[in-house]
């Protein structure tokens, strides 16, 4: 079986992005535990590890993560100048393409103006899975939470 290119790079970032999220946390049980260290705290390390990941959950789940990264995208996101020319080269070649996500459409339409240097125009395609999710979901994929 021949594994596509695309699939490869795909499974790259997929994989390069859980392995970040593993280091934030990481560092952040390690600074926490470093701070309970050096004060001389009595701390139990399961508390620890469950605190962080509730606090990681609530920042995500709650949307705060996404407002933030919106609101400082020069800070958080990186520019790859050639991404627009990749895309527009597919797009004319005939090829097809979504995004499976489970962020909230007003965070990916934020990531890829940001990174596009565009904004979403009249007559722009919004993909059957967006239409989709909207009449499934009941969400309004084209309105900021």
């Amino acid at each position: 079986m021949k594994t596509s290119q695309s699939f490869s790079a795909l499974s790259l970032l997929s994989s390069s992005s859980v392995f970040f999220l593993i280091q934030i946390k990481a560092c952040l049980i390690a600074d926490i535990v470093q701070h309970f260290v050096d004060a001389k705290l009595e701390f139990d390390a399961r508390y620890v590890y469950q605190d962080v990941n509730r606090a990681i959950q609530y920042v995500h789940n709650s949307g705060l993560v996404h407002r933030g990264i919106l609101a400082g995208s020069p800070r958080y996101l990186v520019k790859n100048d050639q991404l627009f020319r990749f895309l527009k080269m597919l797009k004319d070649k005939g090829k097809k393409l979504f995004l499976l996500t489970n962020s909230p459409f007003y965070f990916v339409d934020g990531e890829m103006r940001f990174m596009l240097q565009r904004k979403r125009e009249e007559g722009d395609e919004l993909s059957l899975c967006e239409i989709v999710k909207k009449e499934l979901c009941g969400e309004n994929l084209t309105e900021n939470d």
